[in-house]
């Protein structure tokens, strides 16, 4: 888990790939570009999710307090 207060970052890092898609779940809560960087915007709690072209994939949950 990744836990921070507003405007605070993180990265995010999916092996190797060539191609990641990055989303979050409430971007009332956090952001994710797509460098993989994730900006805390609002208090509560989100997952994002990090999915590259060759189908690996991870989720990290985020708490912005």
């Amino acid at each position: 888990m990744c836990v921070g207060s507003r405007g605070d970052s993180c990265r995010i890092f999916v092996g190797h790939a060539a191609e990641i898609c990055y989303a979050s779940s409430n971007k009332a809560v956090a952001v994710v570009d797509a460098n993989g960087t994730v900006t805390a915007k609002g208090k509560g709690e989100c997952t994002v999710y990090a999915v590259a072209v060759d189908g690996k994939r991870t989720t990290v949950n985020v708490k912005v307090e």
